[in-house]
């Protein structure tokens, strides 16, 4: 149980759920990420790149969005989902970011975060590489000894800081399904006391350097597919 509901509540879908739209949705925003990021250049600014990922989304003919496209460039990938910044960064020639796209597609949910570099920096392409790594931990771990939500990010806290970095816990995962999921359940994955099903949740994963300022992100379905 969470919050007086119980998890088949908590995880439920509608009754003509179709798995391969939803995986069709996540193909979606996985490719439309790589789009994006290869149209990344330094010089540009985070505004400016909003731009160009508004353009996609009408050229691919994607109406909504479920949640705020996230590009944070450089210091801002410290930054939480929808934290304020004070500056429009400007993408520098070697730089980190990354983009957090959320799409309906076809009436699903689709949400995946990467982290890129672009120019040489051996700091930030470790701090790319590092959080895919912690991510994919994670989700082993979950695939395999079938923990819960507080259990997971407890084990995530643990991989990052043994890799060198510090969790930021404010992203935490959340539901995923037929829009909008928030019909369904609210509540944060790393509140879920059971065993996520499989292709019903989205592990988040940020992480920062402990003194300098910068971070990585990456996000996906928890999925054994």
């Amino acid at each position: 149980m969470i919050c007086g509901m119980t998890k088949v509540a908590a995880e439920s879908v509608k009754e003509d759920f179709s798995e391969a739209q939803f995986f069709e949705a996540r193909a979606k925003v996985w490719a439309m990420i790589d789009a994006l990021a290869s149209e990344m250049r330094p010089g540009l600014r985070e505004s400016e790149a909003k731009e160009i990922c508004k353009k996609m989304f009408r050229d691919e003919g994607i109406s909504q969005a479920w949640h705020a496209t996230q590009i944070r460039f450089g210091q801002h990938t410290l930054k939480s989902f929808g934290e304020a910044t004070d500056i429009d960064a400007i993408l520098g020639e070697n730089d980190i970011f990354f983009l957090d796209l959320g799409v309906v597609w076809n009436g699903y949910e689709g949400d995946a975060g990467r982290t890129f570099v672009v120019g040489k920096n051996p700091d930030y392409e470790k701090c790319r590489d590092d959080v895919r790594r912690i991510f994919d931990e994670v989700a082993a771990h979950w695939s395999r000894d079938k923990v819960n939500g507080i259990e997971l990010y407890d084990f995530a806290v643990e991989r990052a800081k043994a890799y060198g970095w510090v969790l930021n816990l404010d992203l935490n995962g959340h539901r995923l399904g037929d829009f909008p999921h928030a019909l369904v359940h609210k509540g944060s994955l790393m509140d879920f006391n059971e065993t996520p099903s499989p292709n019903r949740w989205v592990l988040e994963i940020q992480i920062r350097h402990p003194t300098e300022s910068y971070g990585a992100f990456y996000e996906d379905l928890l999925s054994n597919n």
